[in-house]
């Protein structure tokens, strides 16, 4: 769900890509496509960018940063990827994580809204940051 709503936001080849490897690495981290169930995993153990071994937790940063690249170069687009990326990294909030989630945000959006002006290698970079993710995540499992 979270590759193709994604694919749908950034509409390129390089950017769809590092969507669906993106994705991927987070599939492989938490073993399921349910973001109800990845949510649901990060409000019990804590942000994934900070809970359980390092390789999966550098693998989501990885994955996050990937998505911030891959920011179209509309405003409520680069919003959108900002939001994506924020949830990889620190999950859903919940009510002892919605600072940490609230902080994720605004910086994940911030770096996508300046993403959105770099030039087109953003979104190979990003495919390939993605695909690191993806190899970080199952090395880290």
């Amino acid at each position: 769900m979270l590759a193709g709503a994604l694919a749908v936001l950034v509409a390129r080849r390089w950017a769809t890509a590092a969507a669906g490897l993106a994705a991927a690495a987070v599939v492989v981290r938490w073993g399921t496509t349910s973001l109800e169930a990845v949510a649901g995993a990060q409000g019990v153990l804590g942000p994934a960018a900070l809970a359980g071994p390092a390789l999966a937790a550098l693998s989501q940063l990885c994955a996050a940063t990937a998505i911030v690249l891959l920011a179209p170069g509309w405003a409520w687009g680069a919003v959108a990827a900002g939001s994506a990326a924020a949830f990889v990294a620190a999950g859903p909030g919940g009510a002892g994580g919605a600072p940490v989630r609230l902080l994720a945000t605004v910086v994940a959006v911030g770096l996508a809204l300046l993403a959105r002006h770099l030039p087109s290698w953003r979104h190979p970079l990003g495919a390939a940051l993605a695909a690191v993710a993806l190899a970080l995540a199952a090395a880290g499992t």
